[in-house]
């Protein structure tokens, strides 16, 4: 039987991600695909290991939707567990390579920077599936305060993070290639408004 094959937008949907971000992981080569024409196209089984080697957290492995709403926000709460299980072991595997000088994410500044990127993006995206299962669970006041104070720990941490990548890339002779730079900062960013989505999402549950 001949192999499914996705396009990028459906595997953006899959994934709840930026179209962008799945260009990113195909340039990087963490994502099998391959471009027969205008278009990419990502082998189902690619996919498949690909979430089972970065512990990404896809759409497709939420619950269905439930009509009980009692049902719905404990299917919300398990989820954000699932979430915050996975930002941990993330968050070491990132601790462990800002930390070891022999760290090949670190061999030049324009690497290195790439990597903050790459950091800053997931963690965005972590806040994005946070917010969409509290929305969707119909989490209660408490719950959400929890998820809040949870992501807003998450921003510090990976601001921690961030500043000793930085000190890091500052280390190095060569600064970082333009575009690597812009990337970081469009990275940044990006993660700030994530963040004030989040602040507002509080604001509007209290």
């Amino acid at each position: 039987m001949e192999e499914r094959h996705l396009s990028l937008s459906e595997v953006a949907e899959l994934m709840e991600v930026a179209e962008r971000t799945v260009r990113r992981w195909i340039k990087s080569g963490r994502l099998k695909a391959y471009k027969p024409g205008r278009d990419y196209r990502i082998p189902e089984s690619a996919v498949k290991e690909f979430i089972e080697r970065s512990e990404a957290y896809p759409k497709a492995q939420a619950p269905l939707p439930l009509e009980d709403s009692e049902q719905r926000r404990h299917a919300g709460v398990e989820g954000l567990a699932n979430i915050q299980a996975l930002v941990r072991r993330r968050l070491s595997r990132f601790d462990r390579e800002v930390s070891d000088p022999e760290s090949t994410k670190f061999k030049s500044a324009t690497l290195a920077t790439d990597w903050l990127t790459d950091v800053q993006n997931e963690a965005t995206d972590w806040i994005t599936w946070g917010l969409n299962d509290a929305v969707a669970s119909e989490a209660s006041t408490v719950d959400t305060m929890r998820a809040g104070l949870w992501a807003l720990g998450l921003i510090a941490e990976i601001g921690r993070i961030k500043r000793l990548a930085e000190r890091r890339i500052q280390a190095n002779q060569e600064p970082p290639d333009e575009l690597a730079r812009k990337r970081a900062e469009v990275a940044s960013r990006e993660l700030q408004e994530a963040g004030r989505r989040l602040q507002e999402f509080q604001a509007a549950s209290g």
